[in-house]
């Protein structure tokens, strides 16, 4: 028998949790936004809004995903174009391309510690 796994929640737009409403490592969630909330060990909370969700709130005309569900390009109104490449699961490098859509600016790589957790983003200039 499956045991059923409730969050705290609240349907009231733009409502976020205080740290006290929450224990270490709980999740609440906005059914009305559709954000996800975590209560981290230093007693912040942090939002995780699906990235497509922010993104539709810019000029972007267009997001492709991968095989495995992740967010693999978006592409601007401007001609801009961002590709997203993973490793193991996680984000690995994210390329930034001027508005022509070919012409390479610059990459963001991420680095991981064994956690999954970024410990470190270099950003390189083409």
């Amino acid at each position: 028998m499956a045991n059923k796994l409730l969050h705290k929640k609240s349907a009231v737009e733009n409502k976020t949790p205080l740290y006290t409403d929450l224990e270490y490592g709980e999740l609440a969630v906005n059914t009305f936004d559709g954000n996800i909330y975590l209560r981290k060990s230093d007693d912040t909370i942090t939002e995780m809004k699906r990235l497509d969700a922010r993104l539709d709130q810019t000029n972007v005309t267009s997001m492709l995903y991968n095989e495995d569900g992740d967010l693999d390009q978006v592409v601007y109104e401007t001609g801009n174009v961002i590709t997203l490449q993973y490793s193991d699961g996680n984000l690995a490098s994210v390329y930034y391309y001027a508005v022509d859509g070919e012409t390479h600016l610059f990459t963001q790589t991420l680095t991981y510690d064994s956690n999954d957790n970024v410990i470190s983003t270099d950003w390189s200039a083409e």
